[in-house]
This record gives C-alpha cells, structure tokens and sequence, in this order.
C-alpha cells in the first residue's frame, strides 16, 4: 500500500487552485443570473441537470457507464438534493441580498462541518493538526462574516446561505455512506446533476410567472455559462481526485472563498476592507496546513473512491 504520509506535490496545488476558481465563478456568475432577473431556481436547476446531461454523453463515449438501478437512482435523488438542489437554490436565492463573495465565504464552511461529522461517525480519527488547521480557516471565515453583513436588516438572508454549508456536510456524510458498491467515481456525477435539476421542477414552475416566461439572449448565455463552468469543475475534479488524499481535496471551498472575495469587489463592486487580507490569509494558511503530510490516493482508496460535488469531502470505506 503506498505511503500516505506524502506531501501534496505542485500539481495537486495546482488543480485545487483551478478547482476552487471554477466554483467561485459558477458564485459569481449566479450574481449576474440575480442582476438579469433571471428565477434563481431556474439558475440553481437547469445548469447542472444540462452539464449532468453532458457529462453523461462525455462519460460514456469514455466508456463510463452511468447505471440506473434503485440503489444508483436513489443515490443520484439523494446526493443531488443535499449536495446540489438545496444548497444551489438556497445560495442563489440570497446571493442578491448578501453578495457574491458572501456566498463564496460560505463554501469555505464545509470542510469544518464535514470533519466534525466525521469524527462524531467514526469516519475519521482525530489529528491535532487537521483540528487546528480547521480552525483557523473558520474563524478567518467567521470574521469575515463579521465585516459583511449587517444583521439588522439580512439576518434572514444570512441564515439561509449560512444553511448551504450544512446542507453540503450532511451530503458529504451521505455519499460517502450511500455510494453504491463498486462504482467508479465518474459514473455518479451526471445522474447526481440531472436528478438535482429535476428536484428544482416544482420552483421553477411555481416562481417562474413572477419572472416572466421569455428568455432573452443574455439571460440564455447567462444560463449556457453557468453549466459550462459546471461541468469544467467536475473535469478538473476529477483531476485532482485521481492524485489528491481526500482531505487535501476538502480545501476546494477555502480557495474558493480566497478567490471569490476578490471576485465580487472586482465585478460587482461588492464591499472590500484592507482587512480581508488578514482573514483571507488566514484561510489561507489552515489550506496549506490542512494538506500538507496529506498522502497521494492509495490503492484502497482508487477501490473506494470519495464523494463529489463539495467543498468538503470525507473517507469511505
């Protein structure tokens, strides 16, 4: 079995550094769905069931085969409600309220949640280290929260994007328990998508005449954006996923927030204070102690591989 005490080499950093770019851009690009008045549950629905759509044909032309018995099917609805349905529609609801780069700060969030999940479960043993690291990203993200909200008037808004990174923790937990023996890890991704897209059904129906029933071109191309960067997330995460220790991958959401931060002051003119840069470089050293001693993925590992679609992923098997 191979070592896992191996340090995450430059590509590894790499991959995560692209990784949490395409989900602070797929944040940003749901401000500008807000901006355009487009349904944020037609922004949290049609996007990832099209990118599952052409993840599916991509995986199969590789010969993936994205299977359709019950437990896959129960699966897919599942993980695609908690990991994807309910957090996107939740965020994309208050994204208009509370910022792009609020939203991206609550991606960060998960990592803590889904660790503490697992050492209450038994799924991961105690490390000092790892604890600590945890820490001090939370309380750079917790001050940064601080500095971004006024409570008085978006208190509700927080506390329903705020809900997004326990939705996420709580789906980590599920996958990593539910995944169906023997499946490859790119055969999930796709029906997970769809499934989540068709749970938003109902929303979309319901809130759409508020929105208006024609589409316009920048709202179409809005919407195309959305689940290309979608889908070019799960190609880079697959990526990282084939090289990276699990809970190495489990700072995609703290590079995310790095990067999102920035991202909304840049491109829609969203609050930034010099001392983001305390909190962000906070973040940003609990990412680098988190990984660092994190192993290579052993062939145990390759047998049982981890769940997608999070910012916080933890051990199966």
């Amino acid at each position: 079995m191979a070592d896992k005490s191996m340090t995450a080499g430059p590509r590894a950093y790499g991959l995560l550094l692209a990784t949490g770019a395409m989900l602070s851009l797929v944040a940003a690009t749901a401000k500008l769905a807000s901006q355009a008045d487009l349904n944020p549950y037609l922004v949290a629905g049609a996007p990832p069931a099209v990118a599952g759509a052409v993840l599916w044909v991509i995986q199969r032309r590789r010969g993936v085969i994205v299977r359709l018995s019950s437990t896959h099917l129960r699966y897919y609805a599942v993980a695609g409600l908690l990991s994807v349905a309910a957090p996107y529609a939740l965020s994309w609801s208050a994204i208009e309220h509370v910022g792009a780069g609020f939203i991206s700060a609550t991606y960060a969030l998960p990592p803590l949640f889904t660790y503490a999940l697992a050492l209450v479960t038994g799924s991961e043993r105690p490390s000092a280290r790892r604890g600590f690291a945890a820490m001090l990203s939370f309380i750079g993200v917790a001050a940064f929260f601080s500095t971004r909200v006024d409570l008085r008037q978006d208190w509700l808004w927080a506390a329903i994007a705020l809900a997004t990174p326990v939705l996420l923790a709580i789906g980590n937990i599920y996958r990593a328990a539910a995944w169906p023996k023997n499946a490859p890890a790119a055969s999930l991704p796709p029906g997970m998508l769809v499934l989540a897209g068709l749970w938003l059904l109902p929303l979309i129906a319901v809130t759409t005449p508020a929105h208006g029933m024609a589409i316009t071109l920048s709202q179409l191309m809005i919407l195309g954006l959305q689940a290309g960067l979608i889908a070019a997330f799960f190609s880079v995460f697959f990526a990282l996923q084939r090289i990276a220790a699990p809970a190495f991958m489990s700072q995609i959401g703290y590079v995310s927030f790095g990067l999102g931060v920035p991202l909304g002051a840049i491109l829609f003119a969203e609050a930034a204070h010099p001392v983001d840069l305390v909190w962000m470089a906070a973040v940003g050293a609990g990412v680098v102690l988190f990984g660092s001693g994190e192993a290579r993925r052993t062939p145990q590992a390759e047998r049982h591989p981890e769940p997608l679609i999070s910012a916080g992923v933890v051990r199966s098997g």
